[in-house]
């Protein structure tokens, strides 16, 4: 592996020359001497079990001895070349990024090198997703009458299966809740919630929502799994999902190539092994025209168009009021939810939703601003436990932060506008019923028009709504 692994690679290989207490030097295989001290190797402490670990690392010889073979890897910090101690991940991943509003792939990794694995965990791992399932579960249940702010129980519950029995699902923090806000609830992933919700509402209708998302019906269990994300789906089918959760609501078509000319500079069609909704026949010259038209049609109006072309607008998949409400709550994620460590970034605009699975074996995080969204996977290819704890906060988060940094400085913030028909009343926290408006429990939330409580009673003619839209104080970003 030493002399396969690429040279040019951000990791390489070093022979280990002395060690002293606190570093160690090393050669690099291009003869370079470099040094790395021991807060860059503390993490390297003996593997026991994936929820056990050795010792804290107390000196560089705890670590490594000379003639040693090692990895080491470089970054600049503050402007300074820094060494640190480095290995060959046995985990994998993927990283899939899109521009919302066209699909357009703005990013794409299928895992750590292509020289270690040829398999792209970005378009051929089935995995199972976990609770970033659920935002399409509460958007199904919006679209049966429940809002925002609808009480839902997150006590235990026992259901019976016919095929496996009784299933006693719990809550990631094995913590039970009573009736609980659904704004709430998401921000939390309380899994008995969404168990409910699913209940409720019915399997075959959450299904029909979901292939609206773009799930295929025979992905998705009819059982009561799915409000828990037993689907398995690849990263980038996922990021097509959320990209209509962040551009309030269109279908999309992920592409890489949005145009192809020959050498006459005439544009041709994309092939259907490049773009699956381009039609490609190599018959008539009308073909290709109707293959281009079927092409730029998938993926918006593109800079490559064709002159002439005509293009349609992206459909309407789930209606924008249900968007706009789901972004709401998905913002509460990350604002006191499982993904508030993507406050760091500072931005006001961001959405997501974190996922893990059984066992910790696969943590995901989904997350978006309305231009760009991103979904980032971490799992082994055997599926295997990662660890206690590693959940989708802890690996997937602070990957898909590190991207996001980066990228979000080419997209300022941006303020959605409030659709037509949502209407926002001043609610207690605790009851969801509305409060008078110096009530330091109270919080402004928005419904669909005609789902909004209309008194303090939560019956009769409206007394304390705020259903101007210019006196709406929670500005949606």
């Amino acid at each position: 592996a030493l002399d396969t692994y690429p040279a040019s690679k951000k990791i390489i290989p070093a022979a280990v020359m002395a060690v002293e207490d606190s570093s160690f030097t090393a050669l690099t295989k291009q003869e370079d001497l470099v040094t790395v001290g021991l807060e860059d190797m503390s993490w390297a402490r003996k593997y026991i079990s994936p929820n056990r670990l050795g010792p804290e690392i107390q000196a560089a010889r705890d670590v490594v001895s000379p003639g040693d073979i090692v990895y080491v890897r470089a970054e600049l910090v503050e402007g300074q070349e820094k060494w640190s101690l480095a290995q060959i991940p046995e985990v994998s991943g993927a990283l899939v990024s899109l521009d919302s509003s066209s699909g357009a792939i703005l990013a794409i990794t299928g895992g750590f090198d292509y020289f270690l694995s040829k398999f792209n965990r970005a378009t051929q791992a089935q995995r199972q997703i976990g609770s970033n399932i659920k935002p399409f579960i509460y958007s199904a249940a919006l679209e049966h009458g429940f809002t925002p702010a609808s009480l839902v129980s997150a006590a235990p519950i026992v259901v019976a299966d016919n095929l496996e029995g009784i299933w006693r699902p719990q809550n990631y923090s094995k913590k039970f809740f009573g009736p609980t806000r659904l704004r709430k609830a998401l921000s939390l992933s309380l899994n008995l919630v969404s168990v409910r919700l699913l209940r409720a509402i019915g399997i075959d209708k959450a299904i029909e929502h979901l292939v609206r998302f773009g799930f295929q019906p025979e992905q998705l269990p009819s059982n009561l799994s799915l409000a828990l994300g037993s689907t398995q789906v690849t990263p980038l089918q996922l990021a097509k999902s959320y990209a209509i959760l962040a551009n309030g609501g269109k279908s999309v078509t992920p592409y890489l190539i949005e145009t192809i000319r020959n050498a006459d500079g005439k544009t041709m069609p994309i092939p259907e092994f490049i773009c699956a909704p381009c039609s490609v026949s190599e018959d008539t010259e009308s073909a290709f025209d109707s293959a281009l038209v079927d092409h730029n049609t998938a993926v918006g109006n593109v800079a490559g168009a064709a002159p002439g072309d005509v293009m349609d607008e992206p459909e309407q998949a789930v209606s924008s009021q249900n968007i706009y409400l789901m972004q709401s709550m998905l913002k509460q994620v990350i604002l006191s939810g499982t993904g508030r460590k993507a406050l760091s970034l500072d931005r006001p605009d961001l959405a997501g939703k974190t996922g893990t699975t059984n066992n910790f074996r696969d943590a995901w995080f989904s997350g978006f601003n309305p231009d760009v969204n991103t979904t980032v996977y971490v799992g082994f290819d055997q599926p295997s436990h990662l660890g206690r704890r590693e959940s989708g906060a802890t690996a997937a988060l602070p990957i898909w932060i590190d991207f996001m940094e980066d990228v979000l400085d080419d997209y300022p913030a941006k303020e959605v506008m409030i659709p037509e028909s949502i209407t926002s009343r001043f609610i207690s926290k605790d009851t969801a019923q509305l409060t008078d408006a110096d009530d330091p429990d109270g919080y402004n939330e928005f419904y669909i028009a005609g789902t909004e409580p209309d008194t303090l009673s939560g019956e009769g003619p409206a007394t304390t709504s705020r259903d101007s839209r210019d006196d709406m104080t929670q500005s949606l970003f």
